[in-house]
Parts: structure tokens; C-alpha cells; sequence
């Protein structure tokens, strides 16, 4: 693993330990509602996500760009998307569960399609990138 994606592993992680004690010793957690602990459940998937992207596109050595992001950055720029809204969220105090979920699973789908998405592009730039090495063998 590239010392790079160690360095957004760990600030990843700095950040979630300093989410996850401030979600439980300031009472959030003791009168937490459906939607504070939807919005608590996807911060967690989406830095599980954060931290797998690196361990999925690591294998390919032509890494398309998404936006002109990278793809392991595409994960924290995701992360750091949900823990913005889910904070919010739980601020909010809002009882609208539904509301709450639709809007975090949109964010979970849009990034799970962009990251299949890339790769699939990764995957083909690579078997071309290979296929073009053995011709010139």
C-alpha cells in the first residue's frame, strides 16, 4: 500500500475517533433518535468504504480518475461527504427517518456506482495496457 493511502487511512481515522467521542460523551447517543442513529450507522459504512477503496483499486496500475479525483481519494471526499451530512442530521434532531435514509442511501449509491463504474474503466485500461505489452514482446 502506497505511504500516501496509509496518510488517508489515518486521518480517516483521527477524525472517526474524535466523531465517535464526541457522539458519546456529549449524550448524543442517549437521546439519539432513528435518524441520529441512521445518520450514525452510514458515517461508520462510509468509512468502512473509505478505507476498503484503497484495497479495491490498489491492484490496478492504471487508476482512472473520477472528476479528476483519484479513486482512493474519491472515497474520503465520500467520507468526508457523509460525516458532514450525517452531523448534520443528527444536529438537526429531526424525526423524518424516512427522509434521513433516502438521502444518505443516495449518497451510498452515487458512490458505489462511480467506483464500479471506474473499475470497469480501470479494468479495461489495464488488459489493453497488458495486451499492448505482449505485442511489443
Amino acid at each position: 500500500m502506497k505511504k500516501q493511502n496509509v496518510l488517508w487511512i489515518i486521518l480517516g481515522s483521527i477524525i472517526f475517533i474524535v466523531f465517535n467521542f464526541v457522539f458519546y460523551m456529549t449524550d448524543m447517543s442517549s437521546e439519539a433518535n432513528s435518524t441520529a442513529w441512521t445518520s450514525y450507522i452510514f458515517i461508520i459504512v462510509s468509512f468502512i468504504t473509505f478505507i476498503a477503496t484503497p484495497v479495491l483499486t490498489g491492484r490496478y496500475q492504471i487508476k482512472r480518475k473520477i472528476f479528476g479525483i483519484e479513486p482512493t481519494e474519491f472515497g474520503a471526499v465520500y467520507f468526508a461527504a457523509q460525516l458532514i451530512i450525517g452531523i448534520v442530521l443528527i444536529l438537526a434532531e429531526s424525526n423524518n427517518f424516512a427522509s434521513s435514509l433516502l438521502i444518505q442511501l443516495s449518497l451510498l449509491a452515487i458512490f458505489a456506482i462511480i467506483l464500479v463504474i471506474n473499475l470497469i474503466i480501470s479494468e479495461k485500461a489495464n488488459t489493453k495496457a497488458q495486451s499492448r505489452e505482449e505485442d511489443e514482446k
